[in-house]
């Protein structure tokens, strides 16, 4: 879809050559070769700084026919583009919380992995209390749909389970688990790499905890920086809770 785009949208090619400069002082490939598929460009699933670039190449072109939101949810590294969406960060600080996150994560790369279960919450915390310690919800994305960040040890294990018990389980084409206390060991380089980062007045409506908050300030301990990697996410709380503000 990304090339294909590239070709067909003068608004979202711009965008997408716009975020890739943006990202150019940070990262060693470009991102416009790798959603063309150039050679020598590294393989799209694995270069997690496109992500945003898409989502926010995506949000300018929706809002060049006439889409504008009244709100803006981001998940994972999608937080980082939704922030930018709504104006909590400038393109440039936006890339570089993307090119920080994307270099934390490599320090911890091959030592876990995250699952998706088809599980409600209750009973996927109550599967995962006879792994405690190794595993535990990273993302609770809808009302039985869980990611689960893992050892690389237990990854196997965890799924045979599920599959013995015929319940829906998949491995996401990670080999690191985020969002959970996996992380805690890159808090701080993820902290200092993000020193500096200008604040911009913005109305914040919910943390990747999913707690309800209302804030001025987008810094460094906000919700888009080192604590979106650090927390699970509880989207289908937002979701939910924006829903019934609408209806």
């Amino acid at each position: 879809m990304g090339a294909r785009l590239l070709k067909q949208s003068p608004v979202f090619a711009d965008a997408v050559h716009r975020c890739a400069e943006a990202l150019r002082p940070w990262i060693d490939f470009d991102v416009v070769d790798v959603l063309r598929g150039a050679d020598g460009a590294p393989p799209l699933e694995c270069s997690v700084a496109v992500q945003p670039a898409l989502y926010v190449s995506l949000a300018e072109l929706w809002g060049s026919y006439g889409v504008q939101p009244s709100a803006v949810i981001g998940h994972s590294q999608r937080e980082i583009a939704a922030a930018h969406v709504a104006g909590a960060l400038t393109l440039e600080d936006a890339a570089k919380v993307v090119a920080v996150r994307s270099q934390a994560l490599r320090s911890i790369t091959g030592a876990g992995g995250m699952p998706s279960l088809g599980l409600p919450e209750d009973r996927a915390r109550a599967l995962l209390e006879r792994w405690t310690g190794l595993l535990e919800i990273a993302a609770v994305n809808g009302p039985s749909s869980m990611a689960v960040a893992v050892y690389a040890h237990a990854l196997n294990e965890l799924l045979q389970h599920c599959a013995a018990g015929n319940i829906w389980g998949r491995r996401l084409p990670v080999d690191y688990a985020s969002h959970c206390f996996h992380l805690d060991a890159v808090r701080n380089e993820v902290t200092a790499g993000l020193d500096g980062l200008r604040e911009h007045l913005i109305s914040v409506h919910a943390d990747a905890s999913g707690m309800s908050v209302s804030t001025r300030q987008v810094g460094v301990d906000s919700p888009v920086s080192s604590r979106d990697i650090l927390l699970a996410i509880a989207q289908w709380i937002i979701v939910r809770d924006l829903c019934g503000r609408a209806s």
